[in-house]
This record gives C-alpha cells, structure tokens and sequence, in this order.
C-alpha cells in the first residue's frame, strides 16, 4: 500500500514497465490534493492495475481560457486594420509534475482597441482559465463601427486535465473528491 499524506501531490504516474505483483493500493489521506499542471495537466496516469482509496481531492489542472476574437475594420478612406483579442487565462494547478508549488487559474487579456480615421477596431478580451478541474470560458467578441469590418472567431474554453488517466486500470475503493476528465 502506498500511503499519501502530504498536503499536495502533483502527477503522479505508473508506467506499464513497473511491476507489482501483489498489485497497488494507492490511499490518499484526506487532508491530501493530488492535482495535475496548470492548464490541463493530468493528475494520475497509470497503465497497472491500481486501487484507489481516495478519501482527499484528485483534480486534473484547470483547462485554459479561450483568446478573444480579432477584428479587422475599415477606415473611412478604405483602410483595413485590424486589434487582436485577448490572450485566455491560465488553468489553475501545479507549475510543474516535479513543483507543489500551485499557480492560481488567470483572468484573460483585454484586446486591442484601435481608433483611426473615423473607424474603431476592438479586439475581444480573452477569458478566464478554469480552477482546479474545471473548463476555461470562451473568449469574448470583438466589436468595429463603421459596418464592413472582418473577424476571426474567438477562441473556445478549453477543457480541464484528468484526474485520472488510465481508469480501466483503476478499482475504487472510496472515489472521495475528483474533478477533471476521465481517460
């Protein structure tokens, strides 16, 4: 059995070369979140049978945020120019697979906004990244004036990491607290 008791654990993996014959009891205590990487990490992978006593949190990192819609728009003299969207915001969890150290889920960017000759271009604000197990929201819309302007699409939420990759492999005993996707 292995015994998790520390407050955070980030990505934990069981490759298919490792063996155990007596097969794996993974209990993970309750004051203990087991997460995955900022912006869609995964926070268990295993390829071996593996049972599950979860009694704390699994959470796969939080999915991105979506970036905001570019516009074009067109002056009153015929020229087309164009204000990026937004960049979308960090997923929250953990820096890295070897760090504990967890990075908080990001608001977006604000797009550009560009004012010239009687025309206006504004680039949609990029969105929010998802907390811990959960989607990024979609990027916002731009916006131009005079009518005749172009846009690209804004981009979608992305979404949350696993909690657990490799569930055929996995027998739970006490599902406790998970959010994210299942692989």
């Amino acid at each position: 059995m292995v015994d998790i008791t520390a407050a955070l654990v980030s990505s934990l993996n069981f490759p298919s070369n490792w063996s155990f014959p007596g097969g794996v009891t993974l209990k993970i205590s309750s004051s203990t979140l087991v997460g995955g990487v900022a912006s869609g990490g995964t926070a268990i992978t295993t390829r071996v049978p593996l049972k599950i006593e979860n009694f704390g949190a699994i959470y796969g990192g939080g999915g991105p945020g979506g970036n905001g819609q570019g516009v074009y728009a067109v002056s009153t003299d015929g020229y087309q120019f164009f204000a990026g969207g937004g960049a979308g915001g960090r997923g929250q969890g953990f820096e890295s697979t070897s760090s504990v150290n967890v990075l908080p889920a990001l608001a977006g960017a604000q797009g550009e906004s560009i004012y010239y000759l009687g025309a206006n271009a504004n680039g949609g604000k990029g969105d929010d990244g998802g907390g811990w197990g959960q989607y990024g929201v979609s990027g916002g819309y731009g916006s131009w004036n005079p009518s005749g302007g172009n846009w690209y699409a804004a981009g979608s939420g992305q979404p949350p990491g696993a909690y657990i990759d490799g569930n055929s492999y996995v027998t739970w005993l006490n599902s406790g607290t998970r959010a994210g996707r299942v692989i």
